[in-house]
């Protein structure tokens, strides 16, 4: 019969996708077999022999079949290639973002808590731009998340010190601490530089009154970062393809401790 003689729709998900590693090649090879359109394909050698599939048949059984392809394996595509776009965006971060210099520079201890604070910053500002693209931005978003606290949990265990009750506990702990974090920069950044500075005068320095100037050096890197990243687009954040600026707190001129400096010498 008819349907004996056309490549069922097992088969070729089988020849198609099953022996293809990236799903994107594999629906391209799709494509290329049953287009959406009648004309015939680019390349002849992919295209089915025309004496099995009358002329008139064509395009209802490639818009079928294309339905079918996405139906089975369009979420996955999406998910495969948001996954990928979370990597690329943690992977900038860990190497762009120069742990060292804010160590040094801000006299911060070298410790997991430093590193997590550190970190927790450039992801935030991640979140807040990202979370305007969207259904993708909320997906990124988790993703986001998922691998910093894989991460965090699998730096903890490097250390080789803990248990795996306490890992827990202070997971939990860090956790409580990362959404504070959010909702006190969330509070900073629409607001003044006063309330900003508080939260991270808070956090970072343990309300130090002796880390004026560090203090406001770290706020306008943190007003610099946020204006960065609404130059990131739409088409840079999917591909991953995000940048930082570097921190140099010798270029950072903070403005309100040079005020008071001028007026204690006036």
């Amino acid at each position: 019969t008819f349907f004996k003689k056309t490549y069922s729709i097992h088969t070729m998900l089988h020849r198609v996708s099953f022996r293809t590693v990236n799903l994107l090649n594999a629906s391209r090879a799709v494509t290329a077999c049953f287009p959406y359109s009648t004309e015939p394909a680019a390349d002849k050698s992919l295209s089915p022999p025309k004496h099995l599939i009358p002329h008139d048949l064509r395009p209802r059984i490639a818009k079928w079949y294309n339905k079918a392809y996405l139906w089975v394996y369009g979420e996955n595509l999406k998910k495969y290639q948001l996954e990928n776009t979370c990597i690329r965006i943690y992977d900038t971060c860990l190497k762009e973002i120069e742990f060292s210099e804010f160590f040094s520079q801000l006299r911060l201890p070298d410790t997991l808590q430093s590193w997590f604070l550190v970190m927790q910053v450039h992801m935030w500002l991640c979140l807040v731009r990202i979370k305007q693209e969207e259904e993708n931005g909320k997906l990124i978003n988790n993703g986001l998340i998922s691998i910093f606290w894989k991460d965090v949990e699998y730096k903890m265990k490097e250390l080789g010190e803990i248990g795996s009750t306490q890992i827990k506990k202070t997971l939990y702990n860090m956790g409580t601490q990362f959404i504070g974090l959010v909702l006190a920069y969330d509070e900073g950044i629409m607001s003044t530089d006063s309330i900003l500075a508080s939260a991270v005068w808070r956090n970072f320095f343990k309300s130090d009154p002796e880390c004026v100037l560090r203090v406001e050096t770290l706020v306008e890197y943190i007003r610099r970062q946020a204006r960065h990243t609404e130059s990131w687009s739409s088409l840079k954040i999917i591909k991953g393809e995000i940048s930082w600026l570097p921190f140099d707190a010798m270029k950072i001129k903070p403005r309100y401790s040079s005020m008071q400096t001028s007026r204690a010498a006036n």
